[in-house]
């Protein structure tokens, strides 16, 4: 495991004449020599500078150094893992040590002309890389909080952060009574299932061209035709209810059924980066947005209700009813509503 305690620039060891200088480069928890902490100290065969929680002990070298390996392990410092480095590095210079991290050894003779500062620039290449690493991994694990295909759209710079309006199709779905079911079950099995649960629905959305956009504690909201559109987006949305509904049935917690809702509405919204200070969140603004969550929360029984732009779309693909026509509240005039049956 690497060494937190090293910082990235923690010392520097050089030559003054015949003298081989240690210093501290202002490192935040300080360079140790024998035990004691020092700024800058003339070193000797024998002495162990300790960083962080690590220590290396200074050793004389007789051997002739080549100068153009060296050159080749900076060169490949930045592409290579800091493991195979370090193993070059110690093949070059036969050291006997544990780790070589932060620190360098010293050198007596060359067969070539060679200044410290070269080994210097090694281990502050290899801290470098180190960091990198650090860095890709904190954003390997920012990238599971994104829908998957969303880190890979991102990472090709496909995905405009300009909003813009685009027609697409919005799912909202909940498990009906889960409050209830809350109480009823165990407190592990209920986790076990929320986890299974946003599992799938990222599975099914995927598989037809749509993104889990919010997950919203027992249920999720679900964008079909954005960030790419697609012209069959109400038709990709319809089919991943149909196919949520399936798997459910399938699936009991504890003794208890699961039953979900779903709202379904087709059309243009504001699509794009929305700005609250310092953080942006990439979603979806519209009536459309809307009209889908108020069908949702109709759905009490686990009904798949659709807008009436969708079902135009769907109509001649799956089986429709007509559920009958309704007032929204803060919506001018009526909103057909049709329930969706059955997939061919």
């Amino acid at each position: 495991m690497l060494d937190e305690g090293i910082s990235r620039y923690h010392f520097l060891i050089e030559k003054e004449g015949e003298k081989i200088l240690l210093k501290d480069l202002g490192s935040r928890n300080g360079t140790f020599l024998n035990g004691k902490e020092v700024l800058n100290s003339v070193l000797k065969r024998g002495d162990v500078i300790t960083a962080g929680n690590t220590s290396f002990e200074i050793i004389e070298i007789e051997e002739e150094i080549p100068l153009k390996e060296i050159v080749e392990i900076i060169k490949s410092s930045l592409t290579e893992p800091e493991e195979e480095l370090i193993k070059k590095i110690r093949k070059i210079m036969s050291i006997q040590a544990d780790e070589l991290l932060g620190g360098i050894p010293v050198l007596n003779s060359l067969s070539e002309p060679f200044e410290p500062e070269i080994l210097s620039l090694i281990s502050h290449a290899i801290a470098m890389k180190t960091e990198m690493n650090e860095i890709k991994e904190r954003l390997r694990k920012i990238e599971k909080f994104l829908p998957v295909d969303m880190s890979s759209i991102i990472r090709e710079e496909k995905l405009t952060f300009e909003p813009s309006l685009m027609e697409i199709t919005v799912l909202f779905c909940d498990i009906v009574g889960f409050t209830g079911m809350c109480e009823r079950v165990n407190i592990r099995e209920t986790a076990d299932f929320i986890k299974f649960f946003y599992t799938l629905l990222n599975k099914l959305a995927n598989e037809n061209n749509g993104w889990v956009n919010k997950f919203l504690g027992d249920g999720a909201m679900i964008i079909f035709g954005a960030p790419f559109f697609t012209k069959d987006h109400p038709i990709d949305a319809v089919r991943t209810a149909l196919s949520i509904k399936r798997e459910l049935q399938k699936v009991k917690v504890g003794k208890e059924e699961i039953m979900v809702r779903i709202g379904i509405n087709t059309g243009i919204c504001l699509v794009g980066g929305i700005e609250a200070g310092e953080r942006i969140e990439w979603t979806v603004i519209g009536d459309a947005v809307n009209v889908a969550s108020r069908l949702e929360n109709m759905a009490l029984h686990g009904e798949i209700f659709i807008g009436e732009e969708t079902w135009k779309a769907v109509r001649e693909i799956f089986k429709t009813k007509y559920i009958g026509t309704i007032s929204l509240r803060g919506r001018k005039g009526k909103t057909r509503i049709y329930e969706v049956v059955e997939g061919t």
